[in-house]
């Protein structure tokens, strides 16, 4: 039986290589953590199997991904609403979704899928989001990939200085 692989919000962006909510084949697993994913372009692409969400089933919902990254907030102005897009199993983008959606249509596939949320790297070694009943989402290097991707400082998507 094939098996999927979605990389998880929070990994460290060497892993950039593979998009945010895309499922990508699982091509092969080695015994100290590493998955070798079937990237975009059909380019393998090894991951540490701790930043991977893996199933055993072709992908059936449609991924929610925060599109809305880090943004300065000005004294006495609201923060800025999040917004969201989706990626169907196909690896379709669909624009825009809501938080509140449960299903949504894809127009190039022209069918509708029930939703899921991106999960998430927790230090703990479980994921958040609602997902796949069976993630697995385990590996002995994820404390070392979260110390060495905490110690990043955040930047705002916007210029500081309005430039």
């Amino acid at each position: 039986m094939a098996e999927w692989g979605q990389l998880l919000a929070g990994a460290p962006s060497p892993h950039a290589a593979l998009e945010r909510g895309h499922w990508s084949r699982v091509e092969a697993r080695t015994k100290d953590g590493i998955v070798r994913v079937m990237g975009p372009n059909a380019v393998g692409r090894s991951v540490a199997e701790s930043l991977v969400r893996i199933i055993n089933h072709e992908p059936e919902k449609v991924t929610r991904v925060q599109a809305t990254g880090l943004q300065r907030v000005l004294p006495g102005q609201p923060p800025p609403e999040l917004t969201y897009y989706g990626v169907c199993p196909k690896g379709h983008r669909i624009y825009p979704l809501r938080i509140g959606d449960s299903n949504v249509e894809c127009r190039l596939c022209a069918r509708m899928y029930e939703l899921e949320d991106e999960q998430h790297i927790r230090a703990s070694g479980a994921t958040l989001g609602s997902g796949s009943p069976n993630p697995k989402v385990v590996g002995s290097n994820r404390a070392r990939c979260l110390r060495s991707d905490s110690r990043r400082v955040s930047r705002p998507t916007q210029p500081l200085h309005g430039r």
